[in-house]
C-alpha cells in the first residue's frame, strides 16, 4: 500500500493490517493498525486532526481553552472509539507498559507506532525484529478534517545546568563547559572517547554504531546525553562522514527529523509556566497523563462504559469545577502579559 496520509487511508491501512494477518501467523486478531501504549505516551494521534490535542491550549473567544475540554474533543472521541470497536488498536492499550510496548512491536504486533526518530537505530534496530524482512519508514501524521500533526512544539529547553554560589572555583566548571563548543567537544559527544568507542585512522574517524560498547546497557546515552552540555543528540549535521557511513539509513532519519518538524504542533500556550492552579490538582492537568481525569474519561468511553456525550460533558463539568475554571483564568492573564494584548 501507499503511504497513507489522509484519515481515510491510514483506516484503509489499519484495516489491511488486520485482514491480511501482517505477522503470517494464521492469527489475523494479534497484530494492530496503530499500536498504543499505557497513558497514550508516544500514542497520542487523532486528536489534532479533529482540532483537539489534549495538553494544547487554545486563545478561543478571549479564553484560553484547553484541548481536553473543546467541543471537537468529542469527534476525537468517536475516532477513538471506532479504533478501539474495530480491533485498529491493542486492548490492552491502557495497561501496555514501555517495555511491553517495545517487545510488541518488535514481535511483529504493530503497523503503525509513534516514537522519537532519534531512536531509529537504538530502540529499532532492524535485527530485533522476529520478522527479518521488516522495513521501517518514517513517515507524518495524519490529514483530518481540521487539520494535522504528530508532537507539539517544545519551549526549546531540555535542562539547565546550574553552577551553584559555594562552588570555590566556578571558572574551572565554565572552562568544562566550554570545552564542549570546541572540536574535541563535538567528537565526544557524537562518538564518544578516542580510543575506546572510536579510532581515527589517516586522519578519518572510525566508529559503529553496533559496537557492543552502544549497544550494552545503552551506553550511547552516557556521552550523547548524561555529559552533554549541547544536548544535540539528534544532531546529524555535524559533517562528519562517518556519522553517514556508520547509521544505517542516515538518510532516513535525517528525512525523519525534517518531516518531524514539518509536522509540529503549535499551542497559544507553548511559553506558559506551570500554573498555580494545578499545583494542588494534578488530577485537572491537560493531556493524557496517569491520573488525570481526562484519561479516566477517556477510558470510559472507549470500553463502553459510558456514552460519548454524557462521559464528555460529565468530565468538562468536573473538571471546572475542581480548578479548571480558575486555570482558564490564570491561563488567560499570563497570554496577555505575554504577548501584550
Amino acid at each position: 500500500m501507499k503511504t497513507p496520509e489522509t484519515l481515510d487511508e491510514f483506516l484503509a491501512f489499519f484495516e489491511a493490517v488486520k485482514r491480511e494477518d501482517m505477522d503470517g501467523n494464521g492469527d489475523p486478531n494479534d497484530e494492530y493498525g496503530f499500536y498504543v501504549r499505557e497513558n497514550l505516551t508516544f500514542s497520542d494521534l487523532f486528536f489534532e486532526e479533529f482540532g483537539a490535542y489534549p495538553s494544547k491550549w487554545v486563545m478561543r473567544d478571549g479564553v484560553m481553552t484547553p484541548g481536553i475540554i473543546l467541543p471537537e474533543m468529542e469527534d476525537a472521541l468517536a475516532f477513538w472509539k471506532m479504533l478501539y470497536d474495530n480491533g485498529y488498536i491493542n486492548p490492552n492499550l491502557f495497561t501496555n507498559k514501555a517495555n511491553d510496548w517495545i517487545a510488541g512491536i518488535l514481535q511483529g504486533k504493530a503497523g503503525m507506532w509513534k516514537h522519537q526518530v532519534g531512536n531509529y537505530n537504538t530502540t529499532w534496530n532492524k535485527n530485533e525484529f522476529v520478522d527479518p524482512n521488516v522495513e521501517l519508514s518514517l513517515i507524518g501524521g495524519p490529514q483530518g478534517p481540521k487539520g494535522k500533526g504528530i508532537s507539539p512544539a517544545r519551549n526549546g529547553l531540555q535542562y539547565a545546568w546550574v553552577i551553584p554560589s559555594t562552588v570555590e572555583h566556578p571558572e574551572e566548571i565554565v572552562k568544562f563547559l566550554d570545552w564542549f563548543w570546541t572540536e574535541e567537544g563535538k567528537r565526544f559527544v557524537l562518538f564518544g572517547i578516542e580510543g575506546a568507542t572510536y579510532t581515527v585512522e589517516n586522519g578519518e574517524i572510525k566508529w559503529d554504531i553496533n559496537d557492543p560498547v552502544y549497544k550494552d546497557n545503552e551506553g550511547y546515552a552516557f556521552h550523547q546525553t548524561t555529559l552533554n552540555f549541547q544536548f544535540a543528540v539528534n544532531n546529524m549535521s555535524e559533517g562528519y562522514p562517518a556519522l553517514r557511513s556508520s547509521i544505517p539509513d542516515y538518510d532516513k532519519i535525517t528525512a525523519g527529523f525534517q518531516t518531524a518538524k514539518d509536522n509540529i504542533i503549535e499551542s497559544d500556550g507553548r511559553f506558559m509556566p506551570d500554573l498555580k492552579a494545578f499545583q494542588n490538582h494534578p488530577e485537572l492537568v491537560p493531556g493524557t497523563g496517569a491520573g488525570t481525569l481526562f484519561l479516566d474519561m477517556f477510558a470510559k468511553v472507549l470500553i463502553g462504559r459510558e456514552s460519548i456525550d454524557e462521559a464528555f460533558d460529565s468530565f468538562v463539568a468536573e473538571w471546572k469545577r475542581r480548578g479548571g475554571e480558575e486555570a482558564m483564568k490564570e491561563a488567560t492573564e499570563w497570554y496577555h502579559s505575554y504577548y501584550g494584548n
